[in-house]
């Protein structure tokens, strides 16, 4: 009983809560600047703000120093995808021997509304495994430069973790035919293979918008030893905030390792594996970086060498698609970014719908200011308890009508006695 009273008395106080919309939130980011209503903006999402709210991106809010609610989306821009060119043509397939063994034909690139399509990725795959074939592409075209196209590898090593590579990028290029040359691992002495499939591809020249993300070095403990794996500790400072890419800097000239990544939130989790890949330098031919998804604050990163040098690295870096807060001004004058609330539901606004998708990019990116604490969520301190508080007493209500119906029934009974 007494804690229903609690209750009801509260009530007052939570509707007064209620007309200044930023009570909830114990966290704030004033955004770096003043505002027209109507203005539009974007808000590069902070790590800290990945890591304290309380359920992303529900409990966010953008609101006017007038305590008036902006309307806001959150925006992660897309990455290009690939387009495959469909219906290739194989011609001209020889196996020529001798000292430079190799598997060389001819791919014809179909016309699509009377013009050659745009490529700039072979995809191929070959029979075998445990290899590493020279590729070399050139065009059979008058019109088109003289000399190769492209150099890259093909890379396949059977061991654990599986080390793969079936693509070769090239600049753009619209030309109509293509001579391919696969040529057999020069490390064995007989590599015989056949072509399974050649595809070609087309991915924009312009690449997804990335950030860097912070990550601190750990110290490795001798229990993440592992014999022929080299093993880096990072810690990113904050659980839930998203990281995608793994770039290496190495000072090794010449390699082929296979990646793979694990991640976990506190020392007392078992690692998860949150991705994984291979990266390669080989005469020109560099791939250094590999993409996975993460939400984890501390990384574990294994770059597996087994019987050769460890790989002399110069640093790692990690990346991210940004997230974005589109805003629309709804009154005049500063704003800011508040967070962390513990009962609040999603918000719902239709500024999605009245802005294009390729209006987004123009849109100014504004700086936020330092995190501080929200001032007017410290007026009722008690306010993340409002979930407890209140189900205490829809539960001391039930007791107390439960209780009066069996006084009733106890009643009733004496009466007919």
């Amino acid at each position: 009983m007494k804690r229903t009273c609690l209750f009801l008395l509260m009530l007052p106080a939570l509707c007064t809560a209620e007309k200044n919309p930023t009570v909830p939130f114990e966290l704030v980011r004033k955004i770096d600047g003043i505002f027209a209503v109507g203005q539009r903006g974007r808000v590069a999402v902070p790590d800290d703000v990945f890591g304290q709210a309380r359920n992303f991106p529900n409990d966010l809010r953008i609101v006017g120093d007038d305590r008036t609610p902006w309307p806001f989306f959150l925006h992660q821009p897309q990455e290009n995808p690939y387009v495959e060119i469909a219906a290739t043509e194989t011609l001209n397939r020889t196996w020529m021997g001798g000292e430079g063994n190799r598997l060389e034909f001819d791919l014809v690139v179909p016309e699509r509304g009377g013009e050659i399509p745009v490529h700039n990725q072979l995809e191929l795959v070959t029979s075998g495994s445990g290899f590493i074939r020279r590729v070399e592409i050139f065009p059979v075209d008058p019109s088109a430069p003289a000399g190769r196209l492209a150099e890259g590898y093909l890379i396949d090593f059977d061991r654990e973790p599986r080390v793969r590579n079936r693509t070769i990028r090239y600049p753009n290029s619209d030309v109509a035919r293509l001579r391919i040359r696969i040529h057999a691992d020069a490390q064995t002495t007989r590599d015989v293979f056949d072509l399974l499939s050649a595809t070609l591809h087309f991915r924009s020249g312009t690449p997804a918008e990335r950030e860097t993300v912070a990550a601190a070095a750990l110290e490795v403990p001798p229990r993440e030893a592992v014999e022929g794996v080299e093993t880096h500790l990072f810690d990113l400072g904050e659980t839930g905030r998203p990281v995608e890419y793994l770039t290496f800097d190495a000072a090794t000239p010449s390699y082929v390792r296979a990646v793979s990544i694990h991640g976990r939130d506190t020392d007392l989790e078992p690692w998860r594996r949150v991705g994984g890949g291979e990266i390669h330098a080989l005469e020109g031919d560099t791939e250094n970086t590999v993409k996975f998804h993460a939400r984890e604050r501390f990384l574990k990163v294994q770059v597996f060498h087994h019987d050769d040098p460890p790989l002399a690295l110069n640093a790692i870096t990690f990346e991210a698609v940004p997230r974005y807060l589109v805003f629309e001004a709804a009154s005049a004058g500063g704003g800011g970014l508040y967070f962390r609330a513990w009962d609040v539901a999603a918000p719902r606004h239709d500024l999605k719908d009245r802005i294009g998708t390729a209006d987004l990019a123009a849109l100014p990116v504004y700086p936020v200011l330092a995190t501080a604490p929200n001032e007017a969520a410290k007026t009722q301190p008690w306010r993340k308890y409002a979930k407890l508080l209140g189900g205490g007493a829809v539960g001391a209500v039930s007791l107390l009508v439960l209780w009066i119906i069996v006084r009733m029934l106890k009643q009733q009974k004496a009466g007919m006695e």
